[in-house]
């Protein structure tokens, strides 16, 4: 897992966004693995004040989108790490494994 700029997260799957998650979360930091096969996200919930994190993979037309998901952990820390394990178990899995209606 690497750290990836905003403008290059943007850039790569920016459009997965929903216009109204800005105002239930903060996005914190942006992450890659696997030369940006899958990216990472970790957020703050404005709400609850506490932290989540979003897995993206490429579908089978290569546009990202979301295939894992975690909220309700108490620190950003703690959101980084358990982002690292799980990409670490999606970077194990073949690309068609992210593929919706499999």
């Amino acid at each position: 897992m690497k750290p990836l700029q905003l403008n290059r997260f943007n850039l790569l799957a920016g459009y997965t966004r929903l216009p109204s998650t800005r105002y239930i979360t903060e996005e914190v930091e942006w992450y890659e693995a696997g030369n940006e096969r899958l990216l990472g996200l970790v957020l703050r919930d404005r709400t609850d004040n506490d932290f989540g994190w979003t897995i993206l993979a490429r579908d089978r037309i290569a546009r990202f989108r979301a295939i894992k998901f975690s909220h309700s952990l108490r620190s950003r820390k703690s959101a980084r790490q358990a982002l690292s394990v799980e990409l670490a178990k999606c970077m194990k899995l073949s690309s068609d494994a992210f593929y919706q209606g499999r």
